[in-house]
């Protein structure tokens, strides 16, 4: 995963680094956890800049 990032990172293309290596992390983490019918949003989705 590290060299898909670093290699959009060395062209440049920052957001799409960031976004690549985001959807990789998310991949292995539905493998270990999968996303259940029954699942629910516990969490707010607002971005939190802190004070």
């Amino acid at each position: 995963m590290t060299g898909l990032v670093l290699d959009h990172f060395r062209q440049g293309h920052y957001a799409d680094g960031l976004v690549a290596g985001i959807e990789k992390a998310g991949e292995q983490l539905a493998r270990y956890f999968p996303r259940q019918a029954d699942d629910i949003d516990e969490l707010a989705n607002e971005i939190s800049v802190g004070d």
